[in-house]
């Protein structure tokens, strides 16, 4: 369902630009969706209506919409901010919306500590998979668009 966010990114920023659609663009999205309705039913797209989309499924597609959202509030409202400033505070927001749901899981779970290879391995994920991501992404939805950049 993550594979998703492509399009829908195109088809808001078609929608807040009011262009037209390109016949190869309404397949793409056509087939993108069909691909997402297969993925989520487990190829029974007839059991999407009978209750067969679950709480994580429902998860992953608001993670979707706040991707577009993020995307778009970058292309459209960040003008003037460097990618650097847009990572901080997107992280710093993310940290603190995680920060209350986590605590409830880390005490229902009874975990323990992470060990000195887990914060490693956390510090890899924070600082290269994710913020230096992040900022590249960023100065690529400046650089090319929002659609082509997802």
């Amino acid at each position: 369902m993550v594979a998703a966010s492509p399009v829908l990114t195109l088809c808001a920023v078609q929608w807040l630009q009011r262009s037209r659609w390109a016949a190869r663009q309404v397949l793409g999205v056509l087939l993108s969706f069909a691909g997402a309705v297969i993925v989520v039913s487990h190829g029974e797209p007839a059991s999407l209506f009978a209750g067969a989309v679950g709480l994580g499924e429902l998860y992953i597609f608001g993670a979707v919409v706040a991707w577009v959202v993020y995307t778009l509030v970058l292309r459209y409202r960040a003008q003037g901010l460097d990618a650097l400033s847009l990572t901080f505070c997107s992280i710093l927001c993310g940290t603190v919306l995680l920060a209350v749901p986590a605590g409830f899981e880390w005490q229902a779970a009874h975990w323990q500590l992470p060990t000195l290879a887990a914060w490693g391995a956390i510090a890899y994920m924070g600082l290269l998979g994710t913020a230096l991501s992040f900022v590249w992404y960023s100065q690529a939805v400046a650089a090319i668009g929002a659609a082509r950049a997802t």
